[in-house]
């Protein structure tokens, strides 16, 4: 039997964050992730805010800039048909870096270790709140008891409850070569069908997504040569024969848990709630939401945590829905009608 003050489940970048926190506190922390577990990420970003927190909590190497790479700034096609640049260089927070997330998460999970958390290869499988301490099963047969229970398992999690689906959203993802030496921005374009995104990996393999409703999934993949065609922009940036066939489909909907804590546990990560990825907000909430969690854990106030993420999401909501709403070349388009009052 093992015991612990909290058990983190999931080592991504919530889960990661959270046991640090914890831990540069004083406490026992075990962090529970199975071995070979990886959800599929593609070009993933890190605003220049994240790294700032990410510094604060002393979990950014010192190799960050040899790992991942820069971004200078977004080309977005978008309520128009003409291309439109935004330079990170003129921005106040500076420049965005895209991840390569393998080297992110095991960099994350090193600084929460080198803080004294205990790693343990296994996912939980079954967890039951009794006199005030969770008694958890391990699927590796491992006992533990512990007073906190953190949930950062994605999207995915069977441990929390209702999850409240606010958009159905699929992925198309393809991968290929840029038509731009060096090129480092981040690539956007609303097509008929839904919207482009396009990026540079740091292994230097390009990557493109065609974001379309679940219904649209297999027209797209069908249709995926003669969508990358007619797209207005794509081109200049990118070498379109190179992007063969979709290498897979990923779930991108958006949605939230309908309580983010409950006794004795709280819900971080995309266990808690997910983005659109044309907000661009996941990877950075996510660390945040992690900090924050385990923040007010040690403050004895988890009320206050599920009042600011409310308040985060409802913010989120707002702008991400004034966004799409500024694309009104398709109005009948099923993808673009969604997001009217008629649709």
């Amino acid at each position: 039997m093992m015991h612990c003050d909290a058990l983190v489940a999931g080592a991504g970048p919530a889960g990661s964050a959270a046991a640090k926190v914890l831990a540069d506190a004083g406490w026992k922390v075990l962090l529970a992730n199975p071995a070979g577990k990886r959800v599929r990420k593609i070009g993933e970003s890190l605003p220049a805010a994240g790294l700032r927190l990410l510094q604060h909590l002393k979990m950014a190497g010192a190799g960050f800039e040899s790992v991942h790479r820069r971004i200078s700034g977004n080309l977005s096609c978008w309520g128009s048909a003409q291309l439109d640049a935004e330079d990170f260089l003129r921005s106040p927070d500076g420049a965005g870096w895209r991840l390569d997330r393998d080297a992110f998460d095991a960099s994350l999970r090193q600084a929460a270790f080198g803080a004294g958390v205990v790693p343990r290869e296994a996912a939980v499988q079954s967890a039951v709140l009794e006199q005030g301490r969770w008694q958890i099963t391990l699927d590796d047969a491992t006992q533990v008891t512990a007073r906190w229970l953190l949930d950062a398992t994605g999207r995915g999690s069977r441990l929390s409850g209702i999850r409240q689906r606010e958009s159905a959203l699929v992925a198309l993802c393809g991968y290929g070569e840029a038509a731009v030496p060096g090129f480092d921005r981040t690539f956007v374009e609303a097509v008929r069908e839904g919207w482009w995104y396009g990026a540079v990996l740091p292994d230097g393999r390009a990557v493109l997504a065609l974001y379309v409703r679940p219904e649209d999934v297999k027209s797209a993949q069908e249709n995926w040569h003669g969508l990358l065609a007619a797209a207005l922009h794509l081109h200049r940036f990118f070498h379109v024969p190179s992007f063969a066939k979709p290498d897979c489909t990923l779930d991108a909907g958006s949605g939230r848990l309908a309580a983010l804590t409950g006794e004795k546990c709280i819900t971080m990560g995309d266990a808690a709630m997910t983005f659109d990825p044309l907000s661009s907000q996941g990877v950075q909430t996510a660390i945040y939401s992690g900090m924050r969690a385990a923040q007010v854990i040690l403050t004895g106030d988890p009320a206050s945590y599920e009042r600011e993420f409310t308040e985060l999401r409802a913010l989120y909501r707002k702008r991400l829905e004034a966004y799409y709403l500024r694309e009104t070349r398709w109005p009948e388009a099923p993808f673009w009608k969604q997001f009217t009052s008629g649709g």
